[in-house]
């Protein structure tokens, strides 16, 4: 099959606020092939910004926008995804926003494929099993203890077994103000449901307020610390897994969020 047009459509809240709150916008991408098949896809990042990426008119040979990379070209085969999705890399080698807006037609071409192929993406992509996942309440932390305390309440209601509290007043005041948000959360939620903390790179580079945070945290079985320190601070980041591997603490450290282009992963993963 041949991939015939590629949709954007931006989606959004009637207002958007300055809250910490990624879901208020968002692209989904449509890729439709020439056998009456479509697949959908969504970009984690501004909008509008990536769909220009797959609209804009050149500039030079190396940006040429990821609709021309790909409209025309064949997609049978898992080996067609990766070099589509390596053509309009190279298409946009001078597309800042490329990484990110590239993931909308890269998820929609899966999708796609495995509706053509009548197989799951996770077999496609070349594992033996699939593994169930446990969907979790992604919120902000309340204004205080007794506001955060209400929302964990109201995720128990819903029926959820994990939730993620993130931002708010989070690292804005003392350390002990920190751990009563954490506490709040926990009592809300209970001792049965997960619990996860994003901290919204609050602490910079300050290895050791995370650290300490970390080691609290984890007394409320808090199961991950998500994005302590900012995204570049990649050796901080060395540094503060290490403390926490080394002291036998019991909690994981995500970041990455930030990375916003393939080589910045990488290095995360590697030598975060």
């Amino acid at each position: 099959m041949k991939i015939e047009a590629i949709d954007l459509f931006y989606v959004a809240l009637p207002v958007i606020t300055r809250t910490a709150d990624g879901t208020q916008d968002s692209l989904v991408v449509r890729v439709r092939t020439d056998n009456g098949l479509e697949g959908w896809g969504e970009c984690d990042a501004s909008p509008l910004i990536s769909m220009a990426a797959y609209v804009m008119p050149m500039s030079h040979s190396n940006i040429i926008n990821i609709s021309e990379a790909l409209i025309g070209e064949t997609l049978d085969s898992p080996e067609d995804v990766v070099h589509l999705r390596n053509k309009a890399g190279k298409y946009g080698l001078d597309i800042q926003q490329l990484d990110h807006a590239i993931s909308g037609a890269d998820i929609a071409m899966w999708d796609v494929l495995g509706k053509y192929l009548g197989e799951p993406v996770w077999k496609l992509i070349g594992h033996s099993s699939s593994h169930k996942k446990l969907p979790y309440a992604s919120v902000l932390f309340g204004n205080d203890p007794d506001e955060t305390h209400a929302i964990a309440t109201s995720i128990v209601q819903r029926n959820f077994q994990a939730a993620k509290f993130g931002w708010g007043p989070m690292g804005q005041g003392s350390l002990s103000d920190d751990i009563a948000l954490v506490q709040a959360a926990r009592d809300g939620l209970g001792p049965r449901t997960k619990l996860m903390v994003d901290a919204g790179v609050i602490w910079g580079d300050d290895v050791d307020a995370a650290y300490e945070r970390a080691v609290k945290f984890a007394d409320l079985e808090v199961t991950w610390l998500e994005e302590p320190l900012k995204t570049e601070e990649v050796n901080a980041y060395k540094q503060l897994s290490d403390r926490i591997k080394a002291n036998n603490i019991n909690i994981g450290v995500a970041g990455g969020e930030g990375a916003d282009f393939y080589r910045s992963a990488d290095d995360m993963m590697t030598n975060g």
